[in-house]
């Protein structure tokens, strides 16, 4: 399990300063570089508390906070990175995460799953803008159509015999079969 000097430590290392601050009300410290990239995290060990939480701690410690109050008017307030540490056992849903990590209202939101300090330095150096691998593409696979379909006849409750490859070749040209099937819901 991740201990919170870890955390730390790593951030550290990555040239992020810690900054002490009892205005914050769940964590009562984040991370600065020379007030051009702010972190500020959670941990969370289970999903429901992630699912339930983030978006409170953040609102508050971040949106009220560190952009409304400490750093007001200053172009780093638009460049604040909230990472959200996840240990659990359970895996987070993809799903759950594209949302969570689409919403950039207050910060950008970064779901680090990691249960080791081998993983939280894979996951940070992939996820923040101050390392050379942020969000490298040759650390992902390389999707096959037949994949996708896959995927996407499971995400959408959809036979994979019925969605064929050449509807999203064109999906403009095929629209009316594409939706037709997504009415159908077979």
């Amino acid at each position: 399990m991740l201990t919170l000097l870890e955390i730390d430590n790593s951030l550290n290392k990555l040239g992020f300063a810690k900054i002490a601050d009892q205005n914050l009300i769940h964590n009562k410290y984040y991370f600065e570089i020379d007030e051009k990239y702010i972190v500020y995290y959670s941990i969370f060990s289970n999903v429901e508390d992630l699912v339930n939480n983030w978006e409170t701690f953040q609102n508050q410690d971040i949106g009220i906070y560190l952009q409304q109050k400490k750093y007001y008017r200053k172009a780093v307030r638009w460049d604040i990175y909230y990472l959200l540490i996840y240990t659990g056992e359970i895996p987070i849903q993809i799903g759950k995460i594209i949302e969570i990590e689409k919403d950039k209202f207050c910060s950008k939101k970064c779901i680090v799953c990691a249960k080791d300090i081998i993983e939280l330095h894979n996951q940070l150096n992939k996820k923040l803008p101050v390392t050379l691998n942020y969000y490298s593409l040759s650390d992902y696979p390389i999707i096959s159509d037949d994949w996708f379909l896959k995927k996407l006849s499971e995400e959408i409750n959809i036979l994979p015999e019925l969605i064929q490859k050449d509807y999203l070749t064109d999906t403009l040209k095929n629209r009316q079969k594409i939706e037709t099937l997504l009415m159908q819901g077979v």
